[in-house]
Parts: structure tokens; sequence; C-alpha cells
């Protein structure tokens, strides 16, 4: 347990942050999830709105350092490479 005035306050301010950082951090895993749902189900139009959306999120958690640039840029990276290979006619195969 801390001790002097400032390391409580320092407590108190960290457990607020985590409440909060969490909740963007579970903001963006929902929005993720729904988004793979819409282009799992077809509905592509749907789902470069909601990409818009996530990317949006993530975007800011990147810059309140709630997540990592290079992850960011990562989640950003594999939820366009899903809605592209969606959004392509299948190959034919011989």
């Amino acid at each position: 347990m801390p001790h002097t005035l400032t390391a409580k306050k320092r407590l108190r301010q960290s457990k607020q942050r985590f409440v909060i950082n969490r909740g963007r951090k579970r903001e963006i895993a929902t929005r993720s999830k729904k988004f793979v749902e819409a282009v799992t189900s077809g509905q592509l139009d749907r789902a470069r709105e909601l990409l818009d959306i996530v990317v949006s999120k993530i975007d800011k958690a990147s810059k309140k350092n709630i997540i990592h640039r290079n992850k960011a840029a990562r989640m950003k990276s594999r939820l366009a490479r899903v809605l592209e290979s969606a959004s392509k006619p299948a190959a034919k195969s011989t």
C-alpha cells in the first residue's frame, strides 16, 4: 500500500485509467468482431462502414498509448485484408 499522498493519488489514477483503457480495448474487440461477422455474412457495405469505425477507434487508442502503434498497424492491416479477400470474386480452381 502506498504511504505518501502522491503515491495514493497515483494509485487512484491508475485504477481509473485501467477501467477506462479496458473499456476502450473491449470496444475495439467488439467492433472488430461485428466487422468480421458482417464480412462473413456477405454484408460488404455494412462491413466497410464498420471498418471505418474500427480503424478510427484503433487510431485513437494508439494515439493515447493504450495499444502500441505497431499493434494498431497490424490490427488495421489484418482487418483490411479480411475485407479485401471477401470482396474479391472467388478464384477458379482447375
